[in-house]
């Protein structure tokens, strides 16, 4: 079962949520959940959670899933794996916005965000962005009382190895796979090049290594 995010907008979607926490997913997760738990048909529930979609699977596999994929998820707070995105692309905005998130953990507010940064700090995200950088992966991840594995791939240029690394630190007893030749949008890549390429084409297929170390997981 795979659904959308609240904030996508899809075409036979009559609703977009704009206002909401970090929580709310969350809840949306533990809700499929509890669904998925009262159908006879199903006997075992493997949660996956992909990039921000692995903390939102962190917080909730506790509530009844029976195994959980970090899959491309990040082990930084999400203020700081922002700064650090936007470093790769421009040490002055990234300075800028360390600013601006220091502004709204302080006030729960930025009154004056640069105008090259809207699309991350427009007042209609900052509910959602305050919420979500409350919480470190690295130390959610310790409370997970199921087996866990922690996928990354090697071509991944938003998650890095690292950041699975830090989460395999924080939780020696799950397993470390790095997927070769595998990029943040789970295609494989022949050349390095083809990398933003494929996050647009489907001419790019998902890593096959990725689909036997989901199935291999999930079987046991």
């Amino acid at each position: 079962f795979r659904y959308d995010k609240r904030n996508v907008p899809v075409a036979n979607h009559k609703y977009v949520f704009v206002h909401y926490k970090f929580e709310d997913l969350v809840d949306d997760v533990e809700t499929i959940i509890e669904f998925f738990k009262m159908d006879a048909r199903f006997n075992k529930i493997v949660l996956i959670g992909h990039s921000q979609g692995s903390l939102v699977g962190m917080l909730a596999a506790n509530s009844g899933a029976d195994r959980f994929v970090s899959l491309s998820g990040l082990s930084k707070t999400a203020d700081e794996a922002i700064v650090w995105q936007l470093s790769k692309q421009n040490q002055g905005l990234s300075e800028v916005a360390a600013a601006h998130f220091k502004e709204l953990k302080e006030t729960g507010e930025i009154k004056d965000p640069n105008p090259f940064l809207i699309s991350i700090f427009a007042k209609a995200n900052l509910e959602f962005l305050r919420s979500y950088m409350m919480y470190d992966p690295t130390e959610v991840i310790k409370s997970l009382n199921i087996p866990v594995l922690i996928l990354n791939g090697d071509k991944d240029l938003q998650v890095p190895v690292d950041d699975a690394e830090a989460l395999h630190s924080a939780c020696p007893d799950a397993t470390l796979q790095i997927i070769p030749n595998m990029n943040h949008v789970l295609k494989h890549l022949v050349e390095d090049t083809d990398n933003m390429k494929s996050y647009f084409s489907p001419d790019y297929p998902v890593s096959e290594d990725l689909i036997q170390s989901l199935v291999s997981f999930i079987k046991q």
